[in-house]
Formats: structure tokens, sequence, C-alpha cells
């Protein structure tokens, strides 16, 4: 792999590298105690924590300068590979992780952008109960930002939530929306670590891209 530094600040340095072709975006951070961490910062953004240096603990931070004790104001050197454990091989190896977990996510995103189209940010249904003058939405939005997330169906209401609406509200709401919700539930229960698509198993992300499939279709005809 070829490695290049882009830029350096007191707190972080920035690097570009190549793998298979392609070129991949990578911050090394001293963070919070002086723990080392790289960051992938193109979309979906991965970050992973490694060992702690000394040379960054809170203890050395100067903040009137905006610098650590042992940097030179006008040529500051921030965290660089000599200052992570494994040095060049690690950021290799976290390369080669995120390499392969973006390709993952892409073709889930692919997939998934399919079905929905430009709905994909926002789905949004507004209901009505006219004997208690009620008004509530089911909101549905799993692209945040830059990255699609395993995302739950919200109710937007002060005093509805979905315990409510199915004892009071099953006869004005489509049911697609009562049969995403389960499976979307029951996933978010069996995998609560799955923040984004490329996060959950291949099993958990066909239960979520059927309750997706659910949704556009049932939006369809309502």
């Amino acid at each position: 792999m070829k490695i290049k530094m882009i830029s350096t600040k007191a707190c972080e340095t920035s690097y570009e590298v190549e793998h298979e072709g392609k070129v991949y975006p990578v911050r090394l951070y001293a963070i919070t105690g002086g723990q080392i961490a790289l960051w992938f910062t193109n979309p979906p953004f991965e970050m992973k924590r490694y060992n702690t240096s000394p040379l960054y603990s809170n203890d050395n931070w100067i903040k009137e300068q905006g610098l650590y004790k042992h940097q030179t104001p006008g040529n500051v050197v921030g965290p660089n590979l000599g200052d992570l454990e494994g040095g060049e091989a690690t950021l290799n190896a976290f390369v080669v992780e995120v390499a392969a977990r973006k390709k993952l996510y892409h073709e889930r995103l692919d997939r998934l952008t399919e079905i929905l189209g430009q709905k994909k940010e926002l789905i949004s249904k507004r209901f009505h109960m006219e004997e208690e003058r009620t008004y509530f939405k089911i909101e549905f939005a799993p692209f945040y930002g830059e990255t699609f997330r395993v995302s739950p169906i919200t109710v937007d209401s002060g005093s509805y939530g979905w315990s409510r609406i199915e004892e009071k509200m099953t006869s004005i709401i489509e049911p697609f929306w009562f049969e995403a919700n389960n499976l979307i539930e029951g996933l978010r229960k069996r995998e609560p670590n799955a923040l984004l698509i490329h996060d959950l198993s291949e099993a958990g992300f066909e239960t979520y891209f059927k309750a997706i499939k659910i949704i556009a279709e049932g939006l369809k005809y309502s």
C-alpha cells in the first residue's frame, strides 16, 4: 500500500492510503485522554480506537496555545504513525477492513435505493382521528446525513406511541405500517449494535430489506 501524508494539526494528521487501485482518506487522531484513533472520513464513516500516547494526555494540553507541550508553535506536527501501536501495519489493516465494509455498505445501499428511490430520506404520513381531534404522523427516516441507518419507524405525536395506535387506530392506518414495524423492532432487538446497514448480519439485512420493501409497496397504494 502507498501511504501519503496530506496535512497535520495539533490533534490530527490526514493520510491518503492507496489500496487495490483506490484511495482511502484516513485521519489519525489523538482524542480525549491521549487515545490514538483512526477515522475513515467518507461514508460510511468508521472510527477505531487503539493505544494511548502519554504525549497527548490531557495534562500535556496547553489550552491557551491550542498545542501539546512537545509541539512547536508555527511548525506543528500532530500525532503520526509513530504514535500508533503497530504503525503502518495497523493503518494498512484498518484500510483493508474499511474497504471491505465500504463495499458491503454500497452493495446494500444500492438495493435499498432501488426500491425507495427519492423517498429514502424521509417517509412521512399524517393521520387524523376525528373523534379525539388528534393529528399524528408516522415517520421513517433511514437516510441520515450521508449514511443509511437501521432506523425505527416512529410516531410523531404528543400522546400516542405504537401501543396506543395498535389499540385505537388500526381502522385508519394501513396494515403495512404494522407489518414493517414488527419486522424492524424485532430486528433491532436481535441486533441492537447494528447502527448502519453494513453492521447487520446477512439475515438481519434481508429482514430490513423486506420491511422497507413492504413500506415502499404499501405507499404505492395508500
